[in-house]
This record gives structure tokens, C-alpha cells and sequence, in this order.
């Protein structure tokens, strides 16, 4: 394991958001993480800096452009602890602000579902 691989302290994490806000401060920060399945697509990218202006639809696009799915899968994606679950039409600052973990990045939770049962 590279230094680099481990776990920031909830202090870095912090200061890691606060410096994101101080030179993007119209932008949320935002870390996908894959819920408990046991198969879940690989994902190239798990670290977004999002403008607040854009929907929850919209950043979904975005980070299927990050994963490599089944045409017959799809992806949901959850807010604290997989327990929320808003429209594709709410704004991430709206999300931000009610669900932003503790050291301020927004956790995203994604989760996948063959449509076809």
C-alpha cells in the first residue's frame, strides 16, 4: 500500500474542503463510494469537484462516463448511508446541504439493478 492509498484523518478532510471552497467556492466536493454489493462495475474516477447548479441527473450522467456497465444495468445512487434517495431533478447543493458528511464532502453512494429483473 502507497502512502498515498491511506486514509485521510477527519482533520485533512477538512482542510482538504475548505481549501477546495476557498478556490472553487461555487463547486461542492463530492466522493462516490460503492455500496455493500458484492458486484458492482469498476469506476475510473471516484473524485469530483461539481458546480452547485447542476442536478443530481446531471451528475449521474457525468460519472457513468467513469463506469463500465451491462446495457441491461442501471445505477442508483443514495445519500447517508444508502437511506436517501432523491429525483434526478434536485440540485447537489440541495443535497449538499442536507447531507454533506461531517468533513464537508458529499459521499455518493451508488448501488446497480438489472432492469430486466
Amino acid at each position: 500500500m502507497r502512502a498515498n492509498d491511506l486514509p485521510l484523518s477527519m482533520d485533512r478532510r477538512k482542510d482538504l474542503v475548505k481549501k477546495l471552497k476557498e478556490k472553487h467556492p461555487q463547486s461542492i466536493p463530492v466522493i462516490l463510494k460503492a455500496s455493500n454489493q458484492k458486484t458492482l462495475p469498476e469506476v475510473s474516477k471516484t473524485k469530483f469537484l461539481v458546480p452547485s447548479e447542476v442536478t443530481l441527473g446531471k451528475l449521474k450522467l457525468e460519472i457513468l462516463k467513469f463506469m463500465t456497465l451491462r446495457p441491461k444495468d442501471t445505477v442508483h445512487f443514495s445519500f447517508q448511508n444508502g437511506l436517501v434517495f432523491p429525483c434526478n431533478t434536485t440540485l447537489i447543493s440541495t443535497i449538499y446541504e442536507k447531507h454533506k458528511s461531517e468533513d464537508g464532502f458529499l459521499y455518493v453512494i451508488y448501488s446497480v439493478e438489472n432492469v430486466f429483473g
